[in-house]
């Protein structure tokens, strides 16, 4: 039994470009190409046999919504509708409760790849020797996604599916979530700025998305810089599995770790100012600091001392700070007036 939560059915001219337009194969075999576009290093020639394999005796026989899992080459394949198969492998990270991987979506009958630069983000497929993780219900955030259309915010996933008794190789069944979303340039807590100007204008922009969603009663619930793709030169607040608002039925209490040890819990606009002063606060740490600490690393201000643009950092700090001591967003970024233009 399949829970019906999509949004829209696929059309490749609706969501995907014509990728086999612009990407000739050549001499390479469609599984090939799907090895290099989803496998990074020196892997590809490894797991391809097995693409092509699954390829030529399997994937006909796939249903609609069916999950395919081969653990050994770490491949997840999903038939997301009559035309088309995503397949996944890399593992880009771990997100709330699930796993992230880069993906590509294929014609089911030509096997050509249709789109690429996506991530399948998926809950935990389960261990033999561990009790599945309980489902954490993402379809209340989903339906908030839905309702957003702002520059600086992730666009609703291309495809969201709950799918029930989904059989594992352990000789049980377990419920997924899967949601097909855009793939980014880069991620905050690992971007290399070029100035603190270039911070100042991340952090006008994430300023303008909080607004944005705290004015139409949306908390996020996860601000941080693992959870901000700098895509084009543009911040794009990602993750919104966590979002809720006051009419969540099921709303899950979320905390955040203060650099003074003490817990922050996240159920206020005011509880994600804090948590945004934090964040640029941790991107002057990766602008002074490159390659040093992770997302939960913050400068300190006597450390901006000597810095080549050491006033302007020292502003966005005491902004940060400013956040941090409980001053409202529009207080700090007066000028930074929502908008409503489409990622």
């Amino acid at each position: 039994m399949i829970k019906t939560t999509l949004k829209r059915t696929l059309s490749v001219e609706d969501l995907f470009q014509d990728y086999s337009q612009e990407n000739k194969r050549g001499k390479a075999s469609p599984a090939e190409e799907i090895a290099s576009a989803i496998i990074s290093n020196n892997l590809q020639a490894i797991v391809a046999p097995t693409i092509e394999q699954w390829l030529e005796q399997s994937s006909q026989a796939m249903q609609e919504h069916q999950v395919y899992y081969d653990k050994g080459n770490d491949l997840i394949i999903l038939k997301i509708d009559a035309n088309h198969l995503c397949i996944a492998s890399k593992q880009l990270g771990t997100g709330h409760n699930n796993f992230i991987r880069k993906a590509v979506v294929i014609d089911s009958q030509s096997f050509e790849i249709t789109a690429t630069d996506l991530k399948l983000r998926h809950s935990p497929y389960g261990d033999v020797k561990k009790r599945p993780k309980r489902l954490i219900d993402t379809s209340f955030a989903h339906g908030l996604i839905q309702q957003i259309n702002h520059e600086n915010i992730t666009t609703p996933p291309h495809y969201y599916k709950v799918i029930k008794d989904l059989p594992t190789p352990y000789r049980r069944k377990i419920d997924m979530q899967l949601a097909l979303e855009p793939l980014f340039d880069d991620v905050s807590h690992k971007y290399r700025f070029a100035s603190a100007s270039q911070i100042q204008s991340f952090a006008f922009q994430l300023s303008s998305g909080l607004q944005y969603l705290h004015e139409k009663g949306i908390l996020h619930r996860n601000i941080r810089s693992d959870n901000i793709a700098i895509h084009q030169g543009r911040v794009i607040l990602m993750d919104w599995d966590t979002m809720t608002s006051k009419d969540d039925p099921n709303p899950s209490r979320r905390k955040f770790y203060l650099k003074d040890g003490n817990t922050l819990v996240l159920n206020s606009a005011q509880s994600e100012s804090i948590q945004f002063g934090y964040v640029i606060q941790n991107w002057l740490h990766f602008y002074l600091k490159p390659d040093q600490g992770n997302e939960y690393s913050y400068i300190e201000r006597d450390e901006i001392r000597g810095a080549p643009d050491e006033d302007l950092c020292l502003h966005l700090y005491d902004q940060g700070q400013r956040l941090i001591d409980g001053e409202p967003i529009n207080a700090v970024f007066p000028t930074a007036v929502p908008t409503d233009l489409q990622a």
